[in-house]
């Protein structure tokens, strides 16, 4: 009896070639840079999410404020903060008590409605600017408290 070796039937290597690795580095580079293109946008609306849930806990604060003593604080340091909370794009929240502000500082949708009856509350947005109208083009992007806590959002949405 002879012991034949096949030599036809060698152990083929595997792997992967240059090319096949240069085309997964490429599809890999693709998706990454759509995924970083998109990435601004995402965070913006992070940022006005934590914007309107901030505000949402605060709306809350001035409501038990008012509950426990019978009217709203002048200011933050009523409510016990040192100074204004900041929102998300590094300004202070506004908080104005109707009392303590003059009618033409009240905010407003359109030139004389006012979107509160006792206070506003507010974050001026990503541009950090404010008008007392929020249709005006500096307050678009504002996330506002509105119809006395029933909408909180975007000024744009109100």
């Amino acid at each position: 009896m002879k012991l034949f070796i096949n030599l036809s039937e060698q152990e083929t290597e595997t792997g992967f070639t240059l090319v096949e690795l240069l085309c997964v580095i490429g599809i890999i580079g693709i998706l990454a840079s759509i995924a970083f293109a998109q990435l601004p946008g995402v965070i913006n609306q992070a940022r006005y999410a934590q914007a309107q849930r901030d505000l949402d806990a605060y709306n809350t604060e001035l409501l038990s404020y008012y509950a426990s003593r019978g009217e709203y604080p002048s200011d933050w340091e009523d409510l016990g903060y040192n100074t204004a909370p900041e929102d998300p794009w590094g300004y202070p929240y506004i908080y104005n008590n109707h009392d303590e502000i003059s009618s033409g500082d009240r905010r407003k949708d359109g030139a004389l409605v006012p979107i509160n009856s006792h206070y506003d509350l507010f974050s001026p947005g990503p541009n950090g600017n404010w008008a007392p109208n929020i249709g005006a083009d500096i307050s678009r992007d504002d996330v506002i408290v509105a119809e006395d806590g029933a909408f909180i959002g975007k000024a744009e949405d109100y």
